[in-house]
């Protein structure tokens, strides 16, 4: 079994963020839904820069870190698998970042060292390991707990690594912390249920992720301070899935938990020290999910457009009572190319974005 970061074997709708919908949207619908951009924050303005990914629209990405060095995989025409890459600073050339004994790879995660992590196919493919790499080093398989597989998620600036692995030979998956300085994978206490999938950490240590419930029907955001043996479960609002996408060094997370009945996504944050969220005033009754945040408290991911229905890329900053829609703040762009989805931003400002060509952009801002 492949469980590449971003393979469907463990892609469920309870983990992943909304796929952009790929339609652009007319000049209008972007006027009308950048009026909800009259930021209580000064919003900088954007030139956004197009990733040279190896695959024009078979590329994900999944991290940048201060220098604007954006990592993620691509799918390879030549083999249909695919292949970690890293860019230079500023998004600029790309590179393949390698493989292990397989055929396949994806970079989930790099720190301001360049230090990066992800997961790579064994020899046959039929399993995934996560894997360390230095910026000049080679691969180094990190192995797992116990199981065939598992992915290395993210590494903070401290060299913190966290992920998740299968601890036996059956469906069970837990999450891990490597220590700086060690190798050993040491499995973290969870919310119960047979799969838990952490997402990064902070500098204090905090780790954030989603974990099932006992008996498997709903899964929860949570995070938990070292040493990791009591699991802190968010608040949901009242559906049965949530996710913890990202968290900032003064511990405020942001994600996407579901409503009751209608089960439709919402964005929200919260923060270490409570169990509480507060639901981000997205466009009432329209999927919405945070995906970033730096340690200025600015906040990016995607809102459905009510007038349109296209996923439009936002960021907002403090309560977030007003967003910004960052195609009114961007130039750059090819005509009718419009930013779908902005996944992270470091805390230079530079945020990393899908456009509805399926192309990769990182978000430059300029001075004001």
């Amino acid at each position: 079994m492949t469980i590449g970061f971003f393979g469907p074997t463990l892609c469920t709708p309870a983990m992943t963020q909304p796929a952009p919908l790929r339609r652009p949207a007319t000049l209008l619908a972007l006027i009308l839904s950048g009026l909800m951009a009259a930021a209580a924050h000064a919003a900088p303005t954007y030139v956004a820069t197009l990733l040279d990914t190896p695959a024009a629209d078979n590329c994900y990405l999944n991290d940048v870190n201060e220098k604007g060095q954006v990592v993620g995989a691509c799918i390879s025409a030549e083999t249909g698998g695919y292949t970690a890459y890293a860019t230079t600073a500023k998004g600029k050339r790309t590179n393949a970042v390698g493989l292990l004994t397989g055929t396949q790879s994806w970079t989930n995660g790099i720190n301001d060292a360049g230090v990066m992590v992800g997961d790579a196919t064994i020899e046959g493919d039929a399993i995934s390991h996560g894997w360390i790499k230095t910026p000049d080093g080679a691969m180094i398989d990190l192995g797992t707990l116990g199981g065939d597989n598992s992915i290395a998620v993210d590494i903070n600036n401290k060299g913190l690594i966290v992920g998740f692995s299968q601890v036996d030979a059956s469906s069970v998956f837990a999450g891990f912390v490597i220590q700086p300085g060690t190798t050993a994978l040491v499995r973290i206490k969870s919310l119960g249920g047979s799969f838990t999938r952490l997402t990064t950490s902070n500098l204090k240590g905090v780790v954030i992720g989603s974990s099932q419930l006992p008996g498997d029907l709903e899964t929860r955001a949570f995070y938990s301070r070292p040493p990791y043996n009591k699991p802190v479960m968010l608040d949901s609002l009242g559906g049965p899935n949530s996710a913890a996408q990202a968290i900032n060094d003064q511990g405020t997370i942001v994600g996407s938990t579901q409503v009751a009945v209608s089960k439709l996504r919402r964005a929200y944050k919260a923060q270490v020290g409570s169990n509480a969220i507060t639901e981000l005033p997205t466009p009432a009754g329209r999927p919405a999910t945070a995906t970033g945040i730096n340690n200025q408290g600015v906040i990016v991911g995607t809102y459905q457009d009510p007038s349109t229905s296209t996923n439009i890329a936002f960021s907002c900053a403090g309560e977030c009572t007003t967003f910004t829609n960052l195609n009114t703040v961007t130039t750059g762009l090819a005509p009718g190319v419009v930013l779908t989805n902005a996944q992270r931003v470091n805390d230079k400002g530079m945020i990393t974005a899908v456009g509805s060509d399926s192309r990769l952009y990182l978000l430059l801002p300029q001075a004001q």
